[in-house]
């Protein structure tokens, strides 16, 4: 919850009133209206704050409402009494004023009677004679009204000897309504109205005497009483009926509860249950009788809460005194939790009668319960504590008998509960029952002292795990820690199950925990719809906030642990440093001759990455995520304190021997060592990576102040990589040294493909030629181009297209290998355009064939899928680049609508793009044309997208002078939104290509190097008929393929039908060889006589290819140089999830 005072002075300047000369109370009358909505206010009123601070504002004012509202019911609770009091006296005084106007009434009526009583003497005669008439007539009629009062008393004192009281309330009501008549027709004398009004009076007081007098009876049922109280309600005398009633249930309560007195089989949690359940259900019943025969008045209504009241306060002290005192002292929360919820269980049910009592058992039991909740974080530190002494600290799955497990199944409990130590399982088991207890008792608001406890515990015992490591002397004055006796985790196994245990405790057991917390408030939570809306948006909230304070805490130990074994690989024993200078400055004065491998200490470091990274993964089943990090936080660790180490650095580059060619050779390999065994073990992060390339940068440049080209000194990355794969494949065993080829210098590295097929290399004599570009130095030979030759290719990368790859980081070389493969792969080679000019000699343009002396070969959709690493592509459909128009190229490119007239002619220029995203200033330069509404993540996804256009624009499907067919842009969108393959567009654009440059074209419109790539890897693995081969089931292939030439267009649908009927061959489709005659005679025959292309036959047969040695070697290629180019964009996305977790 945000502090009210801090979060005040933050907005204070922002939220103000506008009507600054209006008065306080007319400035709140906005707050008091029933229709004042606290969300739109703050929206606004606040337009100028971002959305989290509104949230967090909204936030805070609902927390400070409910608040207010509990405030407000307990203050009404408090001061109740006073109030009751004050009604009754208030009550009281009503009764007297209205006693006095009936005696002034009735002394006026008297006054009058007299008054008007007195004769005039002055009357005539006749007048006399009428009214001496008239006082005989009212003389007889006093007569009779005073003979029927004597019945009537007669009557009376009969019928209450008999007891007939019903009857007696009959002529009780009868002698009232003759005093009304008598009082308005002056039948009675003052004196006898006087006398009935007292006899009256006088009789009903006497009947309620006894009506009382016997509902104190022992033996009095709930039906006399209730006959009682109705019969004194009639009398007039409800307050007396009230307390009347309210009394006998009180005694009634009283009687019962003699049998269920706190003894020694009815203590604990069952008696809670037996005195709950009578208590509030006389009060129910107490309740339902008040309503039932004084309805909703008032003054009664007061008198039974405040009942109500005083019986749920002795209750509760009751409980608190006989059942949750003791056990709550001692830490033990589950009976005092029980006997509470229970408890408010039975008194939440009185709020259907509209009696809530919850606040009151609240205001006794929560001190006791706060209590209890301290005292078992306390019990739960010690008893850890405990365990921590005895633990051997090996995994195990916890003890089938534990609560935690209950009655599950083995296989449950395999997949819901991971292997831990013995002090973790009980760890988890307590806070497991600690969540448990205090999630029913929502009412209490007691979760963030329970979650407060749980990060309490949770760092008191990362503190005794780190501890455990040795080495934890220089730890023993962290925060939380305590001076407790600990086994120490000796072996690699046991500290890695040190992290085990807070790692599973943090990612998953306690926030299992504490859901149930939050689970519990959702059920029993009856607000409205739009609170419960704010309390689910509020809830992942909290988790997150809890997870991040957990991982804090995981973050302590396991920097102890990478700073433990960082030191144990830096430091020797003697407390010299094995990363010394000296190790690289000494290499070129060595007049031995070098051996070039890793050094000693990157090989232990390897060695002990590999074996955490094996007990890790036998540890972590089904959670790598945790190894990863595991890994990558100690490499880093590693080298930051490479980085970080001023001496070293000192010796490097201010030092009196400088660093020369060969130990900064030296340190590139051990750098690039790191580099690849980390990205093979998929914890390469990128500040690893960042990190190794500037200390990289840095060695270079102080090679550099000597003087010396270090570029020039340097051999290829290649060199590198082969060198430190070869170490990684001796120290794990994979290589012997006697199978190794000599790699002691650059130059003698032999010609191996690293990677897929769309990675290999020419085997030329020259193999200078053709080597890859090294990635850190962004240099590349440049190659001169004979303009006499009438043919051209594409036979160098652009510039630009190199300067815009470089430019890009590893996460957006992912995300273009995710549809292009690694036919990115083919800007690393240099091809020769002579081998395609030698190639149009071979080509046969009527049947798609290259035909030599005695066998035919063409490029195969299989081939080129092989190349780019998407050999399985049968259940794809094929891309047809359509016509788009230049606003929708526009649109895809995200580029407004721009007057480049060379789009109107179908093409745009590399060097468009690339200014506008090829360049890092491209964003804030063309900021105003380009679609990216100011954001520069979204004008990096639009980069990718460009780049993939430029790409395939320039290598892939190339025009002349660089020129990009605005069509591709298309083609990308489909490879993004849809799973398509643009393979077999590739091979048509190549036989097409073969065909218009055979008739003269001087330009070769196809991907030149995969054709070179493909007739380099067939001549020089020369296909023999000594085996047996796999080759497509059919042997006549011209139905499959079709001519592509400029002048005549393929209909979409035509080349959609074509490649869904095309035949698909098996894996173990065989043919069989010739040599040894098990061919088809006619088949013998047909070749003999067609050797040469001009009389070959209309329908070209297609001969088989020895391909199993090249696909069993290009499978390896392509599986390892795969796993190496995703490995670091697995790491990549690892380490951001890794990110998201933690914040």
């Amino acid at each position: 919850m945000m502090d009210g005072g801090s979060f005040s002075s933050s907005i204070g300047d922002s939220i103000d009133f506008d009507e600054k000369d209006l008065s306080l109370s007319d400035k709140l009358k906005v707050f008091k209206s029933s229709a004042f909505n606290p969300d739109s206010y703050v929206t606004n009123r606040c337009r100028h704050m971002s959305e989290k601070e509104i949230r967090h504002l909204c936030k805070y004012l609902t927390d400070l409402r409910k608040a207010s509202a509990e405030e407000m019911r307990k203050s009404v609770y408090a001061n109740y009494a006073a109030f009751i009091r004050t009604s009754r006296e208030i009550s009281n005084l009503e009764g007297q004023l209205i006693a006095l106007r009936n005696l002034l009434s009735t002394r006026a009526a008297i006054v009058h009677g007299l008054a008007e009583g007195i004769n005039i003497d002055s009357l005539s005669s006749s007048e006399g004679s009428t009214q001496d008439d008239r006082s005989n007539q009212c003389n007889s009629d006093t007569i009779n009204t005073e003979s029927w009062l004597g019945q009537f008393v007669e009557k009376l004192e009969v019928l209450l000897a008999e007891r007939r009281v019903d009857e007696v309330l009959d002529v009780l009501d009868e002698g009232e309504h003759m005093a009304n008549d008598a009082r308005s027709k002056q039948t009675l004398t003052p004196p006898a109205l006087l006398s009935l009004q007292k006899v009256i009076t006088e009789q009903k007081q006497k009947l309620a005497a006894e009506l009382a007098e016997a509902s104190f009876q022992s033996s009095v049922s709930a039906a006399e009483l209730r006959f009682a109280v109705r019969a004194l309600k009639r009398l007039g005398d409800g307050p007396r009926a009230h307390t009347l009633m309210l009394s006998y249930h009180q005694q009634k309560l009283h009687d019962n509860m003699q049998g269920i007195w706190p003894s020694g089989t009815s203590h604990g949690v069952a008696y809670s249950a037996g005195l709950s359940q009578l208590v509030f259900s006389i009060i129910a019943q107490a309740t339902s009788d008040s309503l039932a025969l004084f309805d909703d008045e008032p003054s009664y209504s007061s008198e039974l809460v405040t009942w109500a009241v005083n019986q749920t306060q002795n209750f509760s002290h009751l409980i608190k005194r006989f059942v949750i005192a003791s056990p709550a002292a001692s830490g033990f929360l589950r009976p005092v939790a029980e006997s509470v919820h229970i408890s408010l269980g039975h008194c939440s049910l009185l709020e259907a009668h509209g009696l809530t009592l919850s606040p009151v058992l609240v205001k006794i039991f929560r001190p006791c319960v706060e209590q209890a909740l301290y005292a078992n974080i306390k019990r739960i530190e010690q008893c850890t504590a405990a365990h921590a002494a005895a633990d051997d600290w090996s995994p195990t799955y916890p003890p089938t008998g534990s609560r935690s497990l209950g009655t599950a199944s083995l296989a449950g409990v395999i997949a819901s509960h991971p292997k831990l130590s013995s002090s973790a399982h009980r760890f988890n088991t307590m806070v497991q029952e600690l969540c448990e207890d205090i999630s029913p008792l929502e009412i209490l608001q007691l979760s963030e002292q329970t979650l407060e406890g749980v990060m309490q515990v949770f760092n008191a015992y990362i503190g005794i795990l780190i501890k455990a490591l040795p080495g934890s002397v220089d730890n023993e004055n962290l925060e939380g820690s305590v001076n407790r006796i600990v086994r120490m985790a000796e072996t690699e196994p046991e500290q890695i199950s040190l992290l085990a245990n807070a790692l599973l405790l943090a990612d998953e057991l306690i926030p299992r925990a504490t859901a149930k917390l939050y689970s519990s408030q959702q059920s029993n939570r009856t607000d409205d719809t739009s609170k419960q809306s704010r309390d689910r948006q509020s809830r992942p909230v909290e988790q997150r906030e809890l997870k991040r304070r957990l991982q804090r805490l995981v973050d302590q130990l396991r920097d102890s642990f990478c700073r433990q074994h960082a030191l144990e690989l830096i430091l020797l024993e003697d407390g010299g440093v094995r990363l010394s200078p000296d190790m690289y400055l000494n290499i070129d004065g060595n007049l031995e001759e070098i051996e070039w491998f890793p050094s000693p200490v990157y090989q232990e470091m390897f060695g002990k990455l590999t074996r955490i990274a094996s007990i890790a993964s036998d540890m972590f089943v089904g959670r790598e995520r945790f190894a990863t990090i595991l890994l990558m936080r100690l490499t880093e660790t590693i080298i930051l304190w490479l980085s970080e180490d001023q001496n070293f650095w000192e010796e490097i580059e201010q030092g009196p021997r400088p660093l020369g060619p060969l130990g900064l050779q030296q340190f590139y390999l051990d750098m690039e060592f790191v580099i690849l065994f980390a990205s093979q073990g998929r914890y390469l992060s990128r500040n690893l990576q960042q990190v190794i390339k500037n200390i990289i940068g840095r060695a270079i440049e102080a090679v550099a102040e000597s003087k010396i080209d270090p570029y020039s000194v340097l051999p290829e990355d290649d060199w590198f990589a082969e060198v430190a794969q070869i170490a990684i494949d001796m120290l794990t065993g994979k290589t012997q040294v006697g199978n190794l080829e000599n790699v002691s210098s650059p130059t003698s590295s032999s010609v191996l493909s690293h990677g897929s097929l769309a990675l290999m290399w020419y085997a030329e004599k020259d193999i200078g030629k053709y080597k890859m570009s090294p990635p850190v130095r962004g240099k590349r030979p440049k190659r001169k181009r004979d303009g006499n030759v009438p043919l051209q290719v594409v036979d160098c990368t652009p510039l630009q297209l190199w300067l815009w790859w470089n430019a890009m980081d590893t996460f957006d070389y992912g995300e273009i290998h995710k549809y292009l493969g690694f036919l990115t792969s083919i800007m690393r080679i240099n091809p020769n355009r002579e081998v395609i000019v030698a190639l149009l000699n071979f080509w046969d343009p009527k049947n798609n064939v290259f035909h030599f002396s005695y066998f035919e070969l063409t490029p195969t959709l299989e081939e080129i899928a092989g190349y780019v690493g998407y050999g399985d592509m049968h259940w794809k459909k094929l891309i047809a680049p359509r016509l788009i128009s230049i606003n929708r190229f526009c649109k895809l490119m995200n580029i407004r609508n721009t007057k480049e007239e060379s789009m109107k002619k179908g093409w745009v220029s590399l060097q468009f793009l690339y200014d506008r995203y090829g360049r890092q200033e491209g964003f804030q330069k063309y900021g105003k044309e380009l679609c990216n509404k100011g954001s520069f993540e979204a004008w990096k996804i639009h980069r990718r997208f460009a780049f993939m256009v430029d790409f395939l624009g320039t290598m892939v499907f190339p025009r002349r002078e660089e020129k990009i067919n605005i069509r591709l842009a298309g083609v990308v969108q489909i490879l993004i939104k849809k799973d398509y393959t643009m393979i077999p567009m590739i091979l048509a654009d190549i036989y097409r290509a073969l065909t218009v440059c055979q008739k003269g074209k001087s330009f070769f419109e196809g991907c030149n190097i995969l054709l070179q790539m493909w007739v380099v890897e067939h001549l020089y693995q020369r296909p023999t008929l000594t085996r047996r081969q796999i080759i497509p089931i059919t042997e006549n292939m011209i139905e499959f393929v079709f001519e592509v030439r400029p002048e005549i267009s393929l209909p979409e649908d035509l080349a959609q039908r074509i490649w869904e009927g095309r035949l698909i061959m098996g894996i173990k489709t065989m043919v069989i060889e010739r040599e040894k005659g098990e061919v088809h005679s006619d088949y013998r025959e047909w070749f003999e006589e067609h050797s040469s292309p001009p009389v070959r036959p209309e329908r070209s047969v297609k001969g088989p290819i020895d391909q199993e040695a090249a696909i069993r070697i290009g499978i390896k290629r392509a599986m390892r140089e795969h796993h190496k180019a995703n490995q670091v964009l697995r790491d990549e996305l690892e380490h951001a999830r890794a990110k998201i977790d933690e914040q």
